[in-house]
């Protein structure tokens, strides 16, 4: 039995929020036995313990009182050492049949994954997620509470090669694995190829949410970068730009080009389900990644899949979605994202090559029957 530990999964039957967690664990679930608890911090209605059916998976909800507190003080060490005792009361019993621990998202679910893998001496994965490498463990590894958790992780594994190559700088003792989390292929599937269209369509993603524990603010996903670059474009008569994502707003767009997003070109659109993403990318000939830390971006997964070709930051693992079918540029360099968006639009010959191309990469290193086989091999090594 392997306990799947996650602080992101859907609630009830809201198959949206923690939809890459849910269907790892769906893909899991049909290779090895699994028993999957859901970490949450407790609000008022909620009962500390909860079993739930969450789509096609049976799920343990742990809800338990824990402040967020920004600045690395002692209260913040003693929250985690009190929810991972707290843990261990509640949920004991379910822990007999565990042979192995993975735990998804580092810095919590691993911190809880290696109390419980040195209490019962049990072999255990540690996922890596962005935010972890990028900006969380960075911060947080010597702190009481977490400090020493890496000892208790037999193997971190990462969704990029970058993000591997991360974990070993935060920790140069550990062990790391790549294992791409990938793209349902049958699902994102091309149909942007040979467009009569004199028009090119350039989508972003990542929208505008407010990251202030990363230092960039709105820009954080490169949104603010991109528009500054749009702008400066001399003409826009085929040009188009789909600026979709979290806290995306027409009113703050217009803000940040201090101007119409209509006079530019601009289409604005908020969260979008993946129904709609997959609607949007079969109209997409580009899609653009400007982000200032990234582990593997699914947008980036799902645009190879649906035969687009990106322009993406030199940053995390992006430069791995990219080989001949796009351009890379320094993150926040909007002057030079200008130049390439002017540059990928002047040849259109060349363009469809990328787009061709980008299918191929998603077909031979982003398909998402692979995760499930490298991890039960990796449940098999431990």
């Amino acid at each position: 039995m392997i306990l799947f530990l996650t602080n992101t999964f859907p609630n009830n039957n809201n198959l949206k929020q923690g939809k890459f967690n849910y269907r790892a664990a769906v893909q899991l679930s049909k290779k090895a036995s699994l028993k999957i608890i859901h970490l949450r911090s407790w609000k008022p209605w909620r009962k500390i313990v909860e079993h739930k059916q969450i789509g096609d998976l049976q799920v343990i909800v742990f809800s338990f009182p824990i402040y967020p507190v920004r600045s690395l003080n002692i209260l913040q060490g003693l929250q985690i050492s009190l929810y991972k005792q707290m843990f261990k009361i509640y949920l004991g019993k379910e822990l007999k049949d565990i042979k192995l621990i993975h735990s998804v998202g580092a810095s919590f679910s691993g911190v809880v994954g290696s109390f419980l893998s040195k209490k019962h001496k049990i072999p255990h994965i540690a996922q890596c997620i962005g935010t972890d490498i990028n900006y969380n463990l960075p911060r947080l590894k010597n702190t009481y509470g977490i400090k020493g958790m890496e000892k208790y992780v037999d193997i971190f594994t990462g969704n990029s090669k970058e993000s591997a190559r991360q974990v070993l700088r935060i920790y140069p003792n550990a062990k790391s694995k790549t294992i791409y989390r990938g793209v349902d292929l049958a699902y994102f599937k091309p149909s942007n190829l040979g467009k009569e269209t004199s028009e090119i369509t350039f989508t972003f993603l990542g929208g505008l949410s407010l990251r202030k524990e990363t230092g960039k603010g709105r820009d954080y996903k490169g949104g603010e970068t991109l528009l500054k670059a749009w702008k400066e474009l001399e003409s826009y008569e085929k040009l188009k730009l789909n600026f979709v994502g979290p806290e995306v707003t027409k009113d703050l767009v217009n803000e940040i080009l201090d101007g119409n997003a209509n006079t530019y070109n601009v289409f604005v659109q908020g969260i979008l389900d993946s129904e709609a993403v997959k609607a949007l990318l079969h109209e997409t000939d580009v899609v653009i990644i400007p982000s200032w830390a990234e582990g593997l971006p699914n947008a980036g997964m799902e645009a190879l899949a649906s035969s687009c070709a990106i322009l993406g930051s030199y940053v995390g693992g992006i430069p791995e979605l990219i080989e001949d079918n796009g351009y890379l540029f320094e993150p926040g360099d909007s002057e030079n994202l200008k130049e390439l968006i002017l540059k990928i639009s002047s040849n259109k010959a060349k363009l469809e090559s990328m787009k061709i191309q980008s299918r191929k990469i998603a077909e031979t290193k982003f398909d998402a029957k692979q995760f499930a086989e490298h991890y039960l091999k990796l449940y098999e090594s431990l």
